[in-house]
């Protein structure tokens, strides 16, 4: 089975997001699989577009991507499947742009050696694409479009962060808001509560989200995420460019 492209996310609620904007600005369609589909994983999401083409959606639980890339590139020796994968990431700590590449390269080029292309070159072109070439099934050398997304690009941070910025686009009252709201957090002394920098910046997008609506309740990020046309920000066409305008989805 040829896949158009396979897009790594950490949690549902990335996958979510990237999902809804596939279909409204990419035109796919979520479809429901069977047993003649690769990557038997609850935690995959199948797409298909008027091409009759297929891409694939995988939500790894966290940052571990290893898994998820081993069953990839496995699939790979037998057989080339996949023409494009991309890999989406919080841009949380200073790991995710340094450590976590090389780790990714590592699973990648541990499996099925990649030609002529070293870690760094992987760690020095975050955000952008690049063809790498390597040795598949029959003994066929064969590319692959491969790109590593950090979320927000340039400033540390999580999904979240991306759309605080967004809801927050030409709106120098939100962005007033916003930052008290993140100066509250902050200040926050507790030894039970958002004791992490990653709960402080979920709490930060409940709070900001609870001010702007305060009419609506939302129960989850996914329900959050589903609510908002995301497409219609700058935001949303600067972060996710990689995808929305390239060829390869």
């Amino acid at each position: 089975m040829k896949i158009k492209g396979i897009i790594l996310c950490e949690d549902p609620s990335d996958q979510v997001l990237v999902g809804s904007l596939m279909e409204t600005v990419k035109q796919w369609s979520f479809i429901r699989t069977d047993n003649h589909f690769p990557f038997q994983e609850k935690s995959v999401a199948w797409y298909k577009n008027n091409n009759n083409d297929y891409f694939a959606i995988w939500s790894v639980d966290g940052c571990n991507f290893e898994r998820a890339i081993r069953k990839i590139f496995e699939l790979e020796k037998l057989e080339h499947s996949t023409e494009s994968l991309l890999i989406i990431t919080d841009h949380d700590d200073n790991t995710a742009s340094n450590d976590r590449p090389s780790a990714i390269y590592n699973s990648i080029h541990g499996i099925t050696p990649l030609d002529n292309y070293r870690p760094d070159d992987f760690i020095k072109n975050n955000n952008k694409w690049q063809k790498v070439s390597y040795t598949a099934g029959f003994n066929t050398k064969v590319s692959m479009n491969l790109c590593y997304l950090l979320v927000p690009l340039a400033s540390q941070g999580a999904l979240e962060t991306y759309m605080l910025d967004a809801l927050s686009e030409n709106s120098e009252a939100k962005r007033e808001v916003i930052e008290q709201v993140k100066q509250f957090i902050r200040g926050l002394k507790s030894q039970d509560y958002l004791r992490t920098r990653r709960q402080k910046i979920k709490a930060e997008l409940s709070v900001s989200v609870s001010v702007f609506f305060p009419e609506r309740m939302f129960d989850t990020l996914i329900e959050l995420i589903t609510q908002v046309d995301w497409s219609k920000f700058e935001t949303t066409n600067e972060q996710f460019k990689v995808l929305t305008e390239c060829n390869f989805f």
